[in-house]
């Protein structure tokens, strides 16, 4: 039996978290041995972690951030010190790291003196990345890694030529899910219908809310009558609230904030929606297919091409593009032949990213090691 160690930031509700969690329920306990690390003990997540898996927090909860950067820097020094302390009263010879986000840096550094065999994932496509100094940094740490794991093909491509002397470590390996458990959540009851859907972070930047509300507000005018669900939290929501007041778009537009379900909310929808900038290899379209509903994504980097297989188990549109996002949309709607093709075709499709198939990958690469 081999010992995993899993280490990642936190549990909060996101795509990477997501992937982390399923990653952690379905290794195969008869091989291996895992174990969670978290820099922070935080997030809605932490309550879905089976009772088998020991989980250990490097910090405890994440303290509030100090504004002077001077400060804050420091912190961040005696952080890691902290955390390096802590990793020698834990970190075996014989354990295998995997590493769920390579961007952090923390963990790269605490990380480099084992001489464990090491596996990272790398989430978005690298275009993506601001190239700071400290960034700059972190790519140097990437050569502790045996595998590098991007998570769609287009990812891959952008990692290779950014990292050339990385490329025979770099792998794809697809985010994996559990279908069933996500068919069996959404039948879970729903007291709403007739709405098109949106789930993510809300961050403009990078999933694009306000192109999305833009193209509502052009369907209005064309007296397209749709309502609209935006299930998430984020920093930006006032800055959306606001956006939807101000077009008056308060009787198409909802925001329902944070759902650790939403997959009853797909499983009711006529549509669902993806307006990204960018993405890595959207979980959310994925579970979309899952749970069988028609999907318009905008074509961004990277992963929606990949998943739709270019169009064909979905609408894909330019990115940030709300004339064509509008007319994504009203294609869908109106073309209800189109509506019974996709959802026939979506649970297929979604076979692609199973449990089955995606981790027993992982597996056997880790019994290779």
């Amino acid at each position: 039996m081999k010992n995993i160690i899993v280490f990642h930031q936190n549990m909060v509700f996101g795509g990477v978290e997501k992937v982390t969690l399923n990653l952690i329920k379905n290794l195969n306990r008869n091989k291996f041995k895992v174990k969670l690390i978290l820099v922070n003990l935080e997030g809605q997540l932490l309550k879905e972690i089976p009772e088998n898996i020991e989980v250990i927090s490097l910090l405890g909860v994440k303290k509030k951030d100090n504004k002077n950067k001077i400060s804050k820097f420091f912190e961040k020094i005696i952080e890691i010190r902290l955390i390096k302390n802590k990793l020698k009263k834990i970190i075996k010879d014989e354990d295998i790291l995997l590493n769920m986000n390579l961007r952090n840096m923390r963990l790269n550094i605490c990380l480099k003196k084992y001489k464990n065999k090491k596996i990272g994932w790398f989430h978005s496509t690298i275009t993506s990345d601001i190239q700071t100094v400290l960034v700059k940094i972190n790519y140097k740490l990437f050569k502790q890694y045996r595998f590098i794991y991007n998570v769609s093909k287009e990812g891959k491509k952008d990692f290779d030529r950014q990292f050339p002397d990385l490329e025979s470590r770099s792998k794809v390996l697809y985010n994996s899910f559990d279908l069933d458990k996500i068919k069996e959540k959404s039948l879970e009851p729903l007291d709403k219908s007739n709405y098109i859907l949106a789930v993510g972070r809300l961050v403009n930047e990078h999933k694009g809310f306000d192109i999305l509300i833009d193209a509502v507000k052009k369907l209005k005018m064309e007296n397209i009558q749709v309502k609209l669900i935006i299930i998430g939290d984020g920093p930006d929501r006032e800055k959306i609230e606001n956006q939807i007041k101000n077009n008056s778009l308060e009787k198409e537009v909802f925001i329902n904030g944070f759902d650790e379900n939403p997959y009853k909310w797909m499983n009711k929808s006529k549509i669902f929606i993806l307006s990204s900038n960018y993405e890595g290899l959207p979980t959310v379209l994925i579970e979309a297919l899952a749970c069988g509903i028609p999907i318009v994504s905008t074509n961004c980097k990277c992963g929606p091409s990949e998943i739709l297989n270019n169009g064909e188990y979905g609408i894909l549109v330019p990115v940030g593009n709300s004339e064509a996002l509008k007319e994504g949309i009203k294609k869908v709607l109106l073309d209800k032949k189109l509506q019974k093709n996709l959802k026939e075709k979506s649970q297929k499709r979604a076979l692609e990213f199973s449990n089955e198939r995606v981790i027993k990958q992982l597996e056997n690469q880790m019994l290779e090691l």
